[in-house]
């Protein structure tokens, strides 16, 4: 009971967080062409007893994460008897686990009361509620990035450089948030610097942190290692080839002034405006604004805490990662979309919770912050009470149908152009009766959105599609062929489930 009367309010705030985050969670969840790869990935694993050596391939470079994450979520999509939920519930999990951390570090370098307040604003923020209700990588990296925050404040807040233990935590937990999104490399780059500049002056105390810190870093990143040394450094030689960007236009080094202060004010408006507003599927006014607010925020509470024992530690180790961050993605050109900057989310409530702690600027902090929790509460409760999308539902229910139809007979999977791939796949593969990878008579091909049409269902190259990662060549569901010269009849062409179509084809060799 006294403990109860003591954290009621972070309990409360924790519970909110936890409904906001789980409610509906298997309707509403997304489960698309990423999320169905994964699950594919670890039902690949369980079947072979074998891990994959590389994660996802990045949207930039031609080159592949580390495969950490799908290691992640084998036990709790294990714990869901496979159903892709599990990964899902995890997700959210972590994402209450980082507001109790934003309390936490709040707490210790602010007080309670901006502790409490910055800990609810990021327990509503509609954008991180939207990413903790589904499995997806990037959705992992807040919560390495609060880990990483609760070590940095005994090697860097506090100094305590003896802590082999906290140096090893650091290598990695960094070590794992660059197998999230290659991003993150550029956070980990101003991590790095903040280490040096922090013990620039006793840099022999450094070197035995450094060296625990290496090693938990290989640690985790021995799996992609040891495919790398198997590969010929292929992704390394794809990395090289990105950043020294001779022949792309992706990093660009030498910028015209504007070109890059504009691109740098667009990430922070990306970054700021998008947590801080309704909705990060369009631009408007007020999001820039309210990005802008924010900014001037956090300058100026830096001016006011940079003199203070207490505060200046922690507000210019969070100001140094976050706008040090952004201003280095000035030279990324291509779209950067909010998630590649999950990394980032856990300062932007420690930046609120150092301008509560201010003097002179806490009433007009307050003043915004309950703008923004007034703002943006209505946006979060439409999220979590819109109707289910019940993308893994309908799924299955192709999975049932074809299943019923087939009898435990053999038969192909394919899909129209216009339909994601893996999530049918996925079940289908978890299901009884998996599709085979050699040719069969009966195939059944997906139409997501619309009915399939003749150029669907004459298609020569009906067998196209490839392996959605390189370990999957196994569970496409039908033969890698460029082209089919069997003729095929319709069986039958029907709605099945929520949108979705599926038209049996009988192969028939011409005579």
């Amino acid at each position: 009971m006294r403990f109860l009367r003591k954290y009621w309010s972070i309990i409360l705030i924790l519970a909110l967080a936890l409904f906001l985050r789980l409610y509906n969670i298997a309707g509403t969840m997304t489960f698309l062409e990423d999320e169905g790869r994964d699950m594919l990935i670890v039902k690949r694993m369980l079947d072979t007893k074998r891990p994959v050596l590389i994660g996802p391939q990045t949207s930039t470079g031609n080159m592949y994460l580390g495969p950490l994450y799908y290691y992640i979520i084998i036990i709790p999509l294990v714990l869901a008897k496979m159903n892709p939920v599990g990964p899902a519930i995890f997700i959210a999990l972590t994402g209450v686990a980082t507001v109790w951390l934003v309390y936490l570090l709040a707490k210790r370098w602010f007080g309670k009361t901006p502790a409490l307040v910055s800990s609810l604003m990021y327990a509503i923020f509609p954008m991180i509620v939207l990413f903790t209700r589904n499995s997806w990588n990037p959705n992992l990296a807040p919560f390495i990035t609060a880990l990483i925050l609760l070590v940095l404040d005994t090697l860097i807040v506090n100094k305590l450089h003896q802590s082999k233990k906290h140096w090893l935590a650091l290598g990695l937990l960094v070590g794992l948030l660059v197998q999230l999104h290659y991003m993150a490399l550029i956070f980990v780059g101003f991590l790095g610097l903040l280490v040096l500049i922090t013990y620039f002056r006793s840099w022999r105390k450094l070197i035995p942190g450094v060296f625990f810190s290496f090693l938990g870093f290989v640690i985790m990143l021995s799996p992609f290692i040891l495919f790398e040394l198997r590969n010929d450094f292929v992704n390394m030689h794809a990395i090289e080839k990105l950043l020294v960007a001779n022949d792309n236009h992706t990093i660009r080094y030498s910028l015209p002034f504007w070109l890059y202060r504009d691109k740098v004010i667009s990430i922070s408006h990306i970054l700021f405006g998008n947590i801080l507003s309704r909705s990060f599927f369009e631009t408007d006014l007020l999001k820039n604004i309210l990005s802008a607010i924010f900014s001037f925020l956090s300058i100026a509470t830096t001016i006011l805490l940079a003199k203070s024992k207490r505060f200046a530690p922690p507000i210019l180790m969070i100001i140094f990662l976050l706008f040090g961050s952004i201003i280095g993605l000035g030279i990324y050109q291509e779209n950067i979309h909010p998630h590649y900057l999950s990394f980032l989310f856990p300062l932007v409530p420690l930046v609120f919770a150092a301008s509560f702690a201010t003097k002179h600027l806490r009433y007009f902090a307050y003043a915004f912050a309950a703008f923004v929790i007034f703002w943006i509460t209505p946006t979060t409760y439409s999220y979590i009470n819109s109707g289910p999308t019940l993308q893994s539902e309908k799924a299955i229910n192709i999975t049932t149908y074809i299943n019923k139809e087939m009898d435990g007979q053999p038969y192909n999977l394919v899909s129209s152009s216009h339909t994601n791939t893996t999530p049918y796949q996925y079940h289908a593969f978890i299901s009884p009766n998996p599709p085979s990878n050699i040719m069969e008579s009966d195939v059944f091909l997906i139409c997501q959105d619309q009915p399939c049409t003749d150029n669907d269902i004459y298609n020569k190259q009906i067998f196209l599609t490839g392996p959605a990662h390189p370990t999957l060549i196994n569970y496409i569901g039908h033969p890698l062929a460029t082209y089919v010269i069997e003729d095929r009849t319709i069986i039958s062409s029907d709605h099945v489930s929520m949108g979705v179509w599926v038209a049996h084809l009988k192969l028939v060799t011409p005579n």
